[in-house]
Order: C-alpha cells, then structure tokens, then sequence
C-alpha cells in the first residue's frame, strides 16, 4: 500500500516526512498527534534531563508519584499475585 499524503506527517526538528504512526499521540492537537516524531522527542527529553537534571530527576519523580497513586490498588494485585507465584 502506497502512503498518502494523509498518512505522513513532517517533524519539524529533523525534518523527515514520517508515517503518523512514527509520530506519538496528542489529544489536544488537532490532528491527534505530538508535533515532533518519537525519537526527536525522546533526543529532547534526554537533552533537558543533561542540561537539568535535578529539574528532571524532581518531575520524574512526581510523575512516577501520581501514576503510583492513580493506580495503587492494580499494582497492589500484581505485587500480590507475583509474590505467590514465587512461593
């Protein structure tokens, strides 16, 4: 199947016309997806945690705070499941 222009999208970092499933996900855009393709912004991610790394080791750590919080009673369970699989 040959991409159309509907299927491709150009990251405006590196400049390369993907396919939109290169592209991560993004509700509040109006075409659904993030603005740079997924290696671009985890090369970004990566150049903020070096040039700040205690700003970023501060939210990683809220981040993984509130998933933890959001999800206490699954994780709960497989904890729970694993520990009695292993005995």
């Amino acid at each position: 199947m040959k991409a159309t222009g509907r299927d491709l999208k150009t990251c405006p970092r590196c400049e390369s016309t993907l396919d939109r499933s290169a592209f991560g996900k993004d509700r509040t855009r109006a075409d659904g997806l993030r603005v740079y393709c997924r290696p671009c912004s985890a090369a970004i991610v990566r150049e903020r945690a070096e040039r700040e790394p205690e700003t970023a080791r501060r939210e990683n750590r809220a981040a993984v705070a509130r998933y933890y919080a959001a999800n206490r009673p699954a994780i709960a369970a497989q904890r729970k499941a694993r520990r009695e699989g292993n005995r």
